[in-house]
C-alpha cells in the first residue's frame, strides 16, 4: 500500500490533483484501521478490516475506475 500511496503523493504534489488527494485519504483511512487491528487475535482483525477497510477499499476503487483516464504531459 505504501509503494501506491508514494504515487498518489507525487502526483498530488506536482499537480494539486484532487483525484490523487482524495486518494490519499482513503489510504489514510486504512491505515488508521490497521493501526486499530495491530495486535489484536487474526480472527479480530479480519472482522475489523471487513467491518471498516473493505468499504473503504470498495469505495477508492470505484472512485478510481469512475475516474476520467488521464494523459501524462510530456
Amino acid at each position: 500500500m505504501a509503494h501506491v500511496r508514494r504515487k498518489f503523493v507525487d502526483i498530488h504534489r506536482s499537480q494539486g490533483s484532487p483525484i490523487a488527494e482524495e486518494a490519499i485519504g482513503r489510504i489514510a483511512q486504512l491505515y488508521a484501521v490497521e493501526k486499530e487491528a495491530r495486535g489484536s487475535p487474526p480472527d479480530r482483525r479480519a472482522e475489523l478490516r471487513h467491518a471498516h477497510a473493505a468499504p473503504v477499499f470498495d469505495d477508492l476503487e470505484r472512485s478510481l475506475v469512475t475516474c476520467p483516464p488521464v494523459v501524462p504531459r510530456s
